[in-house]
């Protein structure tokens, strides 16, 4: 199980308790999970769960209460933040959050790759279209009727030659 996974759902087992619980109708040890407790209900074995709750605790999404050290009356208990964390399902976007940021790598490493192979085949391929301006011009650009043109005498002022395409 993805630990991001497992401390969303002990979070929601500690918010379960806290939201069951009311002052007035149960026991102050109702408003608890112990550690076996916390490891009978999440089916994780000791040392998991430990390490889940020591970085929930670490983060301030916990908090470890013994209230009667006498009775060994101990356990844990979900604070603001935690439930903030909880609802925000803030340890599941974890998991969203990198494989967006994996695959933005991996795109970019093959889109980087790609442009250093087509600067390498530029680079080695031999410039076949390396022609004269006369080949050019004559493979391309051939009239095969050119228009006649006349100049008109008749005209003053600026527009004194004036073309006259094919005779009009």
């Amino acid at each position: 199980m993805n630990y991001n996974e497992a401390k969303h759902k002990v979070l929601k087992l500690l918010l379960d308790v806290k939201l069951n619980f009311i002052d007035e109708y149960h026991d102050d040890r109702e408003a608890l999970l112990t550690l076996d407790q916390i490891v009978k209900k999440q089916k994780l074995d000791y040392d998991t769960i430990k390490v889940i709750l020591a970085s929930l605790s670490a983060n301030q999404e916990i908090r470890f209460h013994n209230f009667y050290p006498e009775y060994d009356f101990s356990g844990y208990l979900i604070t603001n933040s935690g439930i903030y964390a909880y609802e925000d399902e803030k340890y599941l976007r974890i998991k969203t959050e990198r494989s967006r940021a994996f695959w933005s790598f991996i795109i970019s490493i093959i889109s980087f790759l790609l442009s250093m192979f087509a600067i390498l085949i530029a680079i080695k391929e031999p410039k076949q279209e390396s022609q004269t301006p006369k080949n050019i011009i004559s493979k391309d650009t051939k009239l095969k009727n050119p228009l006649p043109i006349k100049i008109d005498d008749s005209l003053t002022g600026k527009n004194k030659m004036q073309l006259k395409v094919n005779g009009k």
